[in-house]
């Protein structure tokens, strides 16, 4: 066997073993969001890795979420490691014009950008991660891990 079929056998085995999609590999990533005590029913969940690309969930109507990060709302999770969260949600009906704001937000607009939300997490590698997500009008938040 000459050492171009070496490098091709080599190649295939690689994509058999990791995969062909050449996508890094995501965790599942789910959990619920609180607004002052009270679940979300709408809205959206930003989980942005500090290397990668970011994943999002849109939230049900029980304040559930999934993030999804390769595939649009199919849950598919997240890269692992650290991460800023944010969470974005203004009333329904209202549209949001990227230079003019939403007309009317529920959660404080802070809570929409990854870097002034002051939530973050680690995503663990191999294991489902749940995350409780508490944010406030007061502009704090929390986030809980299990």
């Amino acid at each position: 066997m000459n050492n171009l079929h070496k490098l091709w056998l080599l190649g295939l085995t690689g994509c058999i073993l990791v995969g062909c999609s050449g996508e890094p590999a995501t965790v599942p990533v789910v959990g619920s969001v609180e607004f002052d005590g009270e679940l979300l029913t709408h809205g959206g969940v930003l989980v942005v890795p500090e290397k990668g690309r970011g994943g999002m969930a849109k939230v049900q109507p029980d304040g559930s979420f999934v993030v999804s990060t390769f595939t649009e709302f199919e849950g598919d999770g997240a890269l692992p490691g650290p991460a800023a969260i944010a969470v974005v949600c203004y009333e329904e009906g209202s549209s949001v014009d990227k230079f003019q704001g939403a007309s009317t937000w529920i959660v404080p607009q802070q809570f929409a950008n990854p870097s002034t939300s002051g939530l973050s997490c680690e995503i663990a590698a191999g294991q489902t991660n749940t995350l409780t997500i508490k944010v406030s009008s007061d502009g704090t938040g929390t986030i809980e891990v299990n």
